[in-house]
């Protein structure tokens, strides 16, 4: 049994760890910038076929969150964070060595594994080794946001470097993101196991209590208004987000843009993620429950402005400028929008919930992306990347709009507004 002074030493080991960590593994560096004209110039694919693999990314995620959700109950978070590192190791294999959509299609299953252990075991690896307060989400909130600042840096200064490495050996900055891979597995290794601040029984570890307690917590989702709607806005805006990921890269290389300046772009929008990822709290203060609308209805509107600009034939100059200030709204938003989401999902929750809640999370996240990433993959096989993109940017803001209405009486209310069985999780579900 450690003593207490042992926890919290481990306690703070872990948050110093986790910015260090976080600042190299949070996602891929040395890879978003040329992986699509790695894909499409080295290894002949199209941009349809692209898609259309990566949506086997979100699809696969889907599958996978039981399983990965079990597994870390059952070897521990940072067993199951070293493990989603090495899959994810194996995804960027995958990809140097790529012939057919065939192989995409298995890295991108090697990957959905990955990031399903990694994407639940990280938040709570991090929350389980904060300071027991009434400030916990606050802390959450800035750490966090922390986290995605140093990724989000580092990675603007890799994307710079990558579009010139490119132009040298197309290959040479994959396997420089695979050496990465594998010091991500070493730094996963160092963090220490915190006792979770629930008491579970042994007999709660077998597979079919396991998925009673699931069960239960699905239960009290679907009971809850407030987590119907978050979940309801989540799903549409991270299936949105994610597809945005294919299409910017696929927009730009339409467009003509070169290697070099691929990497520039990426590498000027990477730091503005960067400083706005830092400040995820202050527009959580600022904002309060507006946050959510401010943020997906300028993602929607900036998507609609950037396909526009090529229909509408705009002079080059201007079509590239209202490009790029479209790209650098959606990059402003997509940084500090996980760590809000994740805030706001894990309120009024303790360890045990909080892991069932990002597992069910990321369940309904990887159906939706994965449905309009195979939709988005149809359309481009008759269409134009900047067609899609003005097409989505319309149908988005019209949705979202209508999601919003519904979420103003059941989501940002204060604690004694709520009915116990939007909060209370333990009031609302019982195994019997």
């Amino acid at each position: 049994m450690e003593t207490k002074e042992k926890i919290n030493s481990n306690k703070q080991f872990n948050k110093k760890l986790f910015l260090a960590y976080s600042a190299i593994s949070l996602d891929l560096l040395f890879f978003y910038v040329i992986s699509f004209l790695f894909l499409v110039n080295e290894k002949n694919l199209t941009p349809s076929e692209i898609v259309f693999a990566d949506a086997f990314y979100p699809l696969f995620q889907f599958i996978f969150q039981i399983p990965s959700t079990i597994l870390i109950e059952k070897i521990g978070k940072k067993n199951s964070l070293i493990l989603g590192n090495f899959f994810i190791a194996v995804y960027t294999f995958l990809i140097i060595g790529t012939v057919n959509v065939t192989t995409l299609i298995l890295a991108n299953i090697f990957c959905s594994f990955g990031f399903a252990l990694k994407e639940i075991s990280e938040p709570n690896i991090l929350y389980d080794s904060l300071d027991s307060s009434e400030n916990k989400q606050e802390q959450f909130s800035k750490l966090n946001g922390k986290g995605y600042s140093n990724y989000f840096f580092i990675d603007s200064v890799s994307s710079l470097i990558t579009g010139f490495l490119f132009t040298i050996n197309s290959y040479l900055p994959l396997i420089i993101s695979l050496l990465i891979n594998i010091l991500s597995i070493f730094l996963a290794s160092l963090f220490k196991e915190i006792p979770s601040d629930t008491i579970q029984k042994a007999e709660n570890n077998s597979i079919s209590s396991y998925i009673k307690n699931l069960y239960s917590a699905f239960k009290f989702i679907f009971k809850s208004k407030r987590l119907q709607m978050l979940f309801l806005f989540h799903g549409v805006f991270a299936g949105f987000l994610y597809i945005m990921e294919d299409l910017r890269r696929s927009l730009l290389t339409e467009v003509g843009m070169p290697s070099e300046q691929f990497g520039l772009i990426f590498a000027i929008l990477g730091i503005v993620g960067s400083i706005s990822s830092n400040y995820s709290y202050k527009y959580h203060e600022h904002y309060r429950n507006r946050v959510l609308t401010f943020f997906s209805i300028s993602f929607s509107l900036s998507v609609l402005f950037a396909g526009l600009s090529l229909i509408l034939h705009l002079p080059k100059f201007l079509m590239y400028f209202t490009i790029l200030t479209s790209f650098t709204i959606q990059y402003i938003i997509r940084t500090p929008y996980p760590t809000l989401i994740k805030q706001y999902l894990s309120s009024f929750s303790d360890s045990s919930m909080r892991l069932k809640i990002t597992s069910a999370s990321l369940f309904i996240e990887g159906t939706a992306s994965a449905l309009l990433s195979f939709l988005s993959s149809i359309i481009l096989e008759y269409s134009s990347s900047y067609i899609l993109v003005f097409f989505l940017g319309c149908i988005f803001t019209i949705i979202l709009i209508f999601i919003l209405e519904l979420m103003k009486t059941k989501v940002g209310l204060k604690p004694e507004e709520y009915s116990p069985k939007d909060i209370n999780f333990y009031e609302t579900t019982t195994i019997k």
